[in-house]
């Protein structure tokens, strides 16, 4: 992009500024996306440029950012892996110590993510987070959610209840669909219901790119009824049990961590 634009224009960071707010905002479709790239464009005077002229060039970016209908809950890549890896592991090493001094700090490393792992299941195991609503949902998340994945959950349960409200409704086969009206984006989301199977899924994707329910889907649950949150909605990665699964190796075995499990 800089090679593209020319660092040494003087708007270059304003340009720059403009188009990350639109590559990296997840609720934009395809169209509010070119709509807002070309006013962009043109607001720098760049309409002229082959490179910005094509839409494709951009959008490919933006794709990236944008992996919205695939199931990607929970997953981290692996330059994410590796950058936080980075992060821990250079508060305990230096390329100027020795093998035998790296061996010691990696032992010191790997006690210490040991020892915070235990405090979070400690508290996960005799304590729940407090709740900041009504919703029989956010006492279910209690139960089931880890300390963090518990305040995620409870921020769109808030979210769900001041700045949700209910827009058009229509019915297609056996869906149940609804517009509802986010107050706090000022913007529709389509949440479509299904009463018998109690399963839902919403517009802005946040439970496919996160793995926890977005307060618009939260709402039409709380507005049917339902008082848990369902099992195909409650992934695995931030439950309070997650740890406690028995783990198999490649070859389908099971290892000898649930045992050790078990006798703790």
């Amino acid at each position: 992009m800089p090679s593209k634009f020319g660092v040494s224009r003087s708007d270059y960071n304003d340009f720059m500024c403009k188009l990350n707010e639109i590559i990296w905002d997840d609720e934009l479709e395809a169209t509010e996306f070119d709509a807002i790239r070309e006013q962009i464009i043109e607001e720098h005077g760049l309409g002229a440029n082959d490179w910005f002229a094509d839409t494709y060039a951009i959008r490919g970016q933006w794709v990236m950012a944008h992996c919205r209908d695939l199931k990607m809950a929970s997953v981290m890549r692996t330059t994410q892996r590796s950058e936080s890896e980075n992060s821990f592991f250079e508060r305990f090493e230096h390329k100027s110590r020795t093998l035998v001094e790296f061996w010691m700090r990696f032992e010191s490393a790997m006690d210490q993510q040991r020892h915070t792992q235990e405090q979070l299941d400690n508290s996960d195991k005799h304590s729940s987070a407090k709740t900041s609503t009504n919703l029989a949902l956010e006492s279910h998340a209690t139960k089931v959610y880890t300390y963090s994945a518990f305040y995620t959950f409870k921020e769109e349960a808030i979210y769900s209840i001041d700045t949700c409200r209910t827009g058009d409704f229509t019915e297609r086969g056996k869906l149940e669909v609804t517009n509802v009206k986010d107050l706090s984006r000022v913007k529709n989301f389509e949440v479509a219901y299904s009463p018998g199977t109690r399963k839902a899924s919403c517009s802005c994707m946040m439970f496919e790119r996160t793995g926890i329910l977005c307060r618009h889907i939260i709402w039409i649950f709380s507005a049917n009824g339902m008082k848990t949150i369902p099992d195909d909605y409650v992934v695995n990665r931030w439950t309070k049990e997650y740890l406690q699964l028995r783990m198999f190796n490649c070859n389908g075995e099971g290892t000898d961590n649930m045992e050790i499990i078990d006798e703790k």
